[in-house]
């Protein structure tokens, strides 16, 4: 659900693999203009399908892009 709010500007260049900074749920958020429950309900059910997420309390932090 996320992703369908999602910009181009948010997705990384080609090529960042690992390089790639970490973006917290809140941020995410604010950039697609969706609720912050919803976010973090996507990511809880992402995680390790395109990119890993720590958790820390109610904050989601998306840390590295998974390769195939």
């Amino acid at each position: 659900e996320a992703q369908n709010g999602a910009s181009d500007e948010l997705a990384p260049p080609a090529g960042s693999g690992q390089a790639v900074v970490s973006v917290h749920d809140t941020a995410i958020a604010d950039a697609t203009g969706l609720e912050l429950t919803v976010v973090r309900d996507f990511l809880d059910n992402a995680d390790g399908v395109k990119f890993a997420v720590e958790r820390d309390g109610d904050t989601r932090t998306v840390t590295a892009l998974l390769t195939d």
